[in-house]
């Protein structure tokens, strides 16, 4: 075993004087840090979280947004909401005083001075008498009380 560990010693470069120059020259001429220009960069320790992090920014970013969207829509329709409303009150006011005007108009001494003065129309002497039509069972059951037989059965 010996042997063995002589001759690793012995191959080692690493406390020799050119291995010591080799890595003082390295120092010089690399810069400090995980950058090394002749090899490619070594994949992040974390396993791709980069990824993880942009994708939870984003979405918060669009849950903002959406806040933001949905509180405007509410403030303008709440406006429109607002004028319609008072859209509404107006309508009603006026649609009273029509009614009201209406009534005024066709009201029966407004009508009358009119009705004799510019058509000449005069009040009728009798009552006046109102003929419906009747179903023969109705006239049938007339003339039973009146003591008079249904005109088909004489």
């Amino acid at each position: 075993m010996t042997t063995t560990l002589d001759r690793r010693s012995r191959i080692s470069r690493r406390g020799t004087a050119n291995a010591r120059f080799l890595r003082a020259r390295n120092r010089a001429v690399r810069p400090p840090g995980p950058y090394r220009p002749g090899h490619n960069p070594r994949p992040s320790k974390d396993g791709g979280l980069g990824n993880f992090w942009i994708t939870v920014f984003l979405l918060m970013l669009l849950f903002i947004l959406g806040q933001i969207w949905k509180s405007h829509q509410i403030t303008t329709l709440f406006t429109h909401l607002d004028s319609l409303r008072n859209n509404q009150q107006e309508l009603e006011e006026r649609q009273i005083a029509l009614q009201s005007r209406f009534q005024e108009v066709s009201s029966y001494p407004r009508i009358e001075p009119l009705a004799r003065n510019l058509l000449g129309m005069t009040p009728p002497d009798k009552s006046p008498v109102v003929i419906a039509a009747l179903d023969d069972q109705f006239l049938a059951m007339r003339q039973a009380r009146e003591g008079n037989p249904p005109e088909g059965k004489r």
